[in-house]
Order: structure tokens, then sequence, then C-alpha cells
């Protein structure tokens, strides 16, 4: 990698758009994504990564979101892998409720901060220009939780 950063400098980055960072996270928060039933969600997160410079961006038939970061050279790929999906049932008031610096509302972190936070490291590591030494795997994946059985990740697994 090039132009690091100390980690006082990174932390500060986040904290400087820690608004913008919550603001994200509520409006995926407010997509619904019960199991089986994740597509709105997953076509945002696609537009997204998309914005984010990654390639060959596709929704696959599992509805898992998978992008390719390219890196520098031919270093190991990593795979980072939030789910996409919650427990609740399409028809949940899923409004985002703040109170002071703290959200509330079902699925806010769970896991809607985890897909929040691979976009803003993708958004850290484009607008650093940084290049990882190999490919950045990301999938947001899908029947994460009860009767999703994993579906997501199993696909993705045996894709990657």
């Amino acid at each position: 990698m090039n132009n690091l950063a100390s980690p006082d400098e990174i932390r500060r980055w986040f904290a400087d758009r820690l608004e913008e960072i919550l603001a994200e996270n509520t409006a995926i928060t407010e997509i619904p994504a019960p199991s089986w039933d994740e597509h709105d969600r997953a076509v945002y997160v696609a537009e997204r990564f998309s914005h984010y410079g990654l390639q060959n961006v596709e929704v696959d038939s599992a509805e898992n979101v998978i992008g390719i970061l390219p890196g520098q050279g031919s270093g190991p790929s990593l795979l980072l892998a939030p789910h996409l999906d919650t427990v609740f049932p399409r028809g949940t008031d899923l409004t985002v409720k703040r109170e002071g610096d703290k959200l509330y509302a079902p699925g806010v972190r769970d896991n809607s901060f985890g897909v929040t936070s691979l976009l803003w490291f993708l958004k850290y590591l484009q607008e650093h220009k940084l290049q990882l030494p190999g490919d950045l795997i990301c999938v947001a994946t899908a029947g994460e939780e009860g009767l999703g059985d994993l579906k997501g990740m199993k696909a993705a697994m045996q894709r990657f």
C-alpha cells in the first residue's frame, strides 16, 4: 500500500464523517431485507459497490452482492462478507430512532452496520487512492439468518 496514514489519522478520518456514516447505516437499516427477500437491499448495496469502484458487480442467484476491487499485484486475495439479511419479516417498522449518539431499530447493528462498515472502508480506500497487494473480494451475503442456513456464504465459498 502507499500513502499510509497513521492509526490516529485513520480514526480521525472516520470520526470526521460520523454523521455521514450514521446516515448510510440508517438508509441500509430502513430497507427491508428478511432472509429469502433481500433483493431491495441488494440493489442498494450493488449501486454503492459500483460507486466505490468495484468491478464485476452483480447480484447473484443467491441474492449475494459481489464486487471485486483489484489489487496492485500478486498478493493474496481477501474476502470480506457482511450479511444483508435480517430476522425481521417484511412489514416490520424499521424506522431508525436516534437518542444522542445511539441509533435504535430492528437490525441497525446486526447487520446493517457490518454492511455500512464495508462501504465506508471502500470509500476510505477510494478517497486515499490505496490499493491492496491482492484483490479485495466483497460479498454482501444473503440468507445468513435463521432458516437462511448461510445460503449466501455457502454460495460464495463455492465460487471463491
